[in-house]
Parts: C-alpha cells; structure tokens; sequence
C-alpha cells in the first residue's frame, strides 16, 4: 500500500482544529495574566519608592490614579487592603497640609539645592528660575506641578519638593552645563540659513525667519532641542563671534509673540524672529 492510499480514522482537521484552538486560548490566557502581573510589579514597585522617599502627593496620586487595580485587590479582600487604606487617608492628610506650605517650601527647597529662584518674579503659584527662563507652575486643584522654560514643557509631576528638585537640577544642567562653540554654532546658522535661502530662491542677504531655521534643524538632527538651541543663539548674541566667512549675522526684533523667540540673560532684550547675515565692512 502506498502513502496515497492510506486514510484516517478520525479527520486530522477536527482535532487539530481543537487543539489549536485551546492552545490559542492558554496562550492568550497566560499573556493577559503575564501583562498584568508585570503591572501591578510597575505600580507596587513606584508607591513603594514614594513611600520611602515619603513623597506625599505622589503617593495619593498612584492612589487615585490606579484606584481600578487597588479595586480589583479589595474585591479579592486581598490583606493588604486595610494597609492601603490607611496610608490613603494619610496621604490625604499630609498633602492638604503640605499645599498650605508651598510658598515657603519652594524657597527653602531653592535654597537647599541651590536653585537660582527669581524671587523678585515669583508669586505663589508661579515661580522662575534663571531670570524667567524657567518657570514651575503649581495647580493646587489637581495637585500637579508644571515645569516649562521658554520654548519647551519639561515636565508634570506632583507638587513634592525633592521630585521638583530632581526636575529643575537635571534641566539646569541640560541647558546651563553645556560647552558652549561660538563659533561652531554660528557657522551651523549660517549653513541653514543659506539652505533655506537656496530653497526659497533668494539671495544672500535676505532675512530667514529663526522659527524657520529651527525648524529645518529639528528635521535634521536626531535630539535638537529648541531650548537649548535658544540658549545657545541667546550665547552667541553676548560671547560672540558675530562675523563668519566675511558674513555678519544680525537679529531683527518682532512684537509678535507667536513667531518670534525671547532671549535669554543679558541677549532678552526684546522679541527675535528674523536672521539676516550681511557682508562684512
């Protein structure tokens, strides 16, 4: 007998069928219980961390913000529950009296890290940093704390004044702890402002738009940051130099909010938004 002639009891496609199927349904099974349990490892590993570093308004967020998974654990009378319970109720209670301390939290907090808090320019709940580069606003209703400087938003986070710190330190020296070319730079402005003159069919000489500029950039390199290309711009207005290749570059000042850009330190003398390189004298 040859293989073409041998036959099947059963049809292979029934039982195959079945067992594909039930295997189909563990793997599934198994998939949703590993997701779920490399989540709850996610948030009882973050509220333990909060919990030690007695971060308050943290701790009642994943609270409120996980309050799902923590229902599902009381539905379970999971003994951990009562636990939970209470430290709820004092994370509530520590937060409403912590919200009654932030103004002078923050200064204390400035202080302590030595953190160039404006306090000319600051008024509960906003408060600056770096001469109003940096600003970090607090919104007691929803208990959130947004951090922003001139061109960016750099992050929201509850109102817990190390975790601020922790913020405003890692961006200070972002911004601020940079080596900084002069040169370098400005020959990177002028090779853009060339390219986009090229493209709109213009002459040298003609004023590009920095916004344009900045744009084009961000397109081209892989971790441009705006801020950090407003400092170094606000830089190379104070250090210098201000001459490439026979060419000196310019910024025309603009009342418009919207297009143009403010400078920082001792260069924010106004709105910037044109960049003109004319032949040098």
């Amino acid at each position: 007998m040859n293989q073409a002639q041998l036959s099947f009891t059963t049809h292979p496609a029934d039982w195959l069928a079945e067992a594909m199927s039930q295997a189909r349904e563990r793997a599934i099974r198994a998939k949703t219980e590993a997701e779920a349990a490399v989540r709850a490892q996610a948030i009882w590993e973050k509220l333990a961390s909060n919990v030690e570093k007695k971060r308050w308004f943290h701790i009642r967020a994943i609270l409120e913000q996980e309050a799902t998974f923590f229902h599902q654990l009381r539905e379970s009378a999971n003994s951990v529950v009562p636990h939970l319970e209470a430290l709820y109720k004092q994370s509530k209670q520590h937060t409403e009296e912590l919200l009654l301390q932030l103004p002078r939290d923050m200064e204390q907090m400035a202080e302590q890290h030595q953190l160039p808090l404006d306090r000319s320019q600051s008024r509960h709940p906003r408060y600056k940093f770096r001469e109003g580069f940096i600003t970090v606003e607090i919104d007691e209703q929803k208990r959130i704390a947004r951090i922003k400087d001139y061109e960016e938003r750099l992050a929201e986070l509850p109102p817990d004044m190390e975790a601020i710190a922790e913020v405003l330190k890692r961006e200070d020296q972002r911004l601020f702890g940079r080596s900084f070319d002069g040169e370098q730079f400005l020959r990177r402005l002028r090779k853009h402002y060339l390219a986009i003159l090229k493209m709109n069919k213009q002459a040298d000489g003609e004023p590009v738009p920095l916004r344009h500029i900045v744009r084009r950039i961000a397109h081209r390199e892989r971790h441009f940051r705006r801020d950090e290309f407003l400092i170094d711009l606000s830089r190379l207005v104070v250090e210098g130099p201000a001459e490439v290749e026979g060419m000196r570059f310019d910024l025309q000042q603009t009342k418009d909010t919207e297009q143009g850009m403010l400078l920082y330190g001792p260069a924010g003398r106004g709105m910037v938004n044109l960049l003109i390189f004319r032949k040098e004298r």
